[in-house]
């Protein structure tokens, strides 16, 4: 049997009760079940019937769906006593899901007497008459005797509705000859984010949907526990959908095409977003004598999350860089090499802030003298991803050949760690920035911030009060992007220093206070 309404608008959906038509028998009651197979929030659910019946008065008919609701309980009561040795209760409440039935009451002992059939009668909130007020065939909408929107909207649709047909009195039977819901809600944008190293959902992501101009955002969510979201009423288009999540780097899709009365999916992997830290040697410049090994020592302290990439930058003065080898090695004795030429090829002279990073395009054997910029290692430096950056590193360098020396002037370890679950969001860099040092005044090591807003060299410098420069902290090319450093002036006096970033175009300076 057909429902004798269309659905209100083209966002509802109509499902229909196969497994009929049913006998209603006299004191006996009779199930039809709906299963709504899509998950979607309910906003709104009317019930459509046809039943052939000689004596709608003997009827009583319901609504119902499984649910769940959250029952609390008192957990622990602890009597509190004041110092005037009064008390109070202190409670501790609990919660728990309870399995329960949701049921609304649609009709109940008709008024009328010699009331036959109902034919395409729909329960309806919104109806402009009740029930009571409808004559046969009852075709049409009237509103329930209890609310049904009060009762199932913003609960999710998926799952087994029924409808309880129950005959309370003798001698007149009848049958039930057909049973509809239609539900407003349905999803026309649907879909998970989840996190793309683990696979993990990820929760209370905002979800926006823009229209092609990306003037205007036309809806916006959440996503659940389990990292799925869903738009319900959403009108016909095509539209950008954005994804933005705490510590995660956004993602979004063009041309995502919402067609009425369709469920559109889009799922999305959101990439964890790193902090980048650098850490450099701040020491005097280590002599490398003819057929000597020299280890540099670099204590890496303050940092939390495991390596998720490592670069290393460094700076050697040398008239024949081929002599050289360079390694890193991490506080647990592994070791990566990142510069081991053969001897034979002249490969010029020194290394000028020589970047060692596996994603270089060009190979540290394929450059000459002065190697400046990126290169990729000898060895790939994603051994050490991982492992925690906390420790005493060491920079190995050996002169394998004779009459020429050389000196490592500095080195710095670039690290990428994960946000932790509690960073607040990185602020978005406008401008060439030097922040204010934290702490200060301060003891062993302070921290310095520098937001930079295109690729270029910078230079980060440290002066004392006469203006005397006492350390390079960088001098080179910086990715766009907030970097941060760590200056452990171990040898230096107490007294007032200060730290200056400069460019070509620009240039800041903050003071610093060191006490020991």
């Amino acid at each position: 049997m057909e429902a004798l309404r269309s659905p209100h608008s083209p966002l509802d959906v109509l499902y229909s009760w196969t497994e009929g038509p049913d006998s209603i028998l006299d004191l006996e009651t009779i199930v039809a079940t709906i299963n709504v197979p899509e998950s979607f929030n309910v906003e709104d659910v009317d019930a459509g019937v046809t039943i052939t019946h000689p004596y709608v008065r003997d009827l009583t008919l319901w609504l119902e769906r499984d649910s769940v609701y959250i029952d609390s309980f008192i957990a622990r009561i602890d009597t509190i006593w004041d110092t005037d040795s009064t008390f109070h209760r202190d409670t501790l409440w609990g919660t728990e899901p309870i399995d329960s039935v949701a049921r609304v009451l649609l009709l109940d002992l008709f008024p009328g007497d010699d009331i036959e059939n109902m034919t395409g009668c729909w329960f309806d909130d919104d109806a402009g008459r009740g029930i009571y007020e409808g004559l046969p065939p009852f075709t049409g909408g009237f509103r329930p005797l209890r609310s049904m929107d009060t009762q199932f909207a913003g609960h999710d649709a998926q799952g087994e509705w029924r409808l309880i047909v129950r005959d309370r009195f003798l001698f007149d039977e009848g049958v039930l000859e057909g049973f509809w819901l239609e539900i407003n809600g349905i999803p026309s944008l649907t879909g998970t984010v989840t996190n793309s190293v683990n696979g993990n959902p990820i929760a209370n992501a905002t979800v926006l949907v823009m229209d092609t101009s990306l003037a205007d955002t036309v809806g916006q969510v959440s996503t659940l526990t389990n990292g799925t979201y869903s738009f319900s009423r959403f009108p016909e288009g095509t539209y950008r959908v954005q994804v933005n999540a705490a510590n995660y780097d956004s993602a979004y899709a063009d041309g995502i095409v919402v067609t009425t009365g369709q469920t559109t999916v889009q799922n999305f992997t959101l990439v964890p977003r790193v902090g980048f830290t650098d850490v450099p040697y701040t020491g005097s410049p280590v002599p490398i004598p003819d057929l000597t090994q020299v280890i540099v020592p670099l204590e890496v302290t303050g940092l939390t999350g495991n390596i998720q990439d490592l670069d290393v930058t460094v700076s050697i003065t040398h008239p024949y860089i081929a002599d050289m080898f360079i390694a890193i090695q991490h506080p647990n004795s592994d070791s990566v090499v990142l510069f081991n030429p053969p001897l034979s090829p002249s490969l010029g002279a020194n290394m000028t802030n020589c970047r060692f990073d596996d994603e270089a395009s060009t190979p540290i054997g394929s450059g000459t003298g002065p190697f400046t910029g990126s290169y990729r290692p000898f060895s790939n430096l994603s051994q050490l991803d991982t492992l925690e950056p906390s420790g005493t590193w060491n920079l190995i360098v050996e002169d394998a050949g004779e009459a020429d020396e050389g000196t490592l002037q500095s080195f710095t370890l670039h690290f990428e760690l994960p946000l932790t679950e509690d960073a607040e969001e990185p602020v978005v860099v406008r401008d060439f920035q030097l922040h204010p040092a934290y702490p200060n005044p301060f003891n062993a090591s302070v921290n310095l911030t520098l937001d930079v807003v295109r690729a270029q060299n910078v230079e980060l410098l440290v002066f004392d009060v006469t203006g005397r420069l006492v350390e390079t902290l960088h001098s080179g090319m910086l990715n766009m992007g907030s970097h941060r450093f760590i200056w452990s002036p171990l040898s230096r006096a107490s007294g007032v220093y200060f730290v200056r970033a400069q460019t070509l175009d620009a240039n800041q300076t903050i003071k610093t206070l060191l006490l020991k």
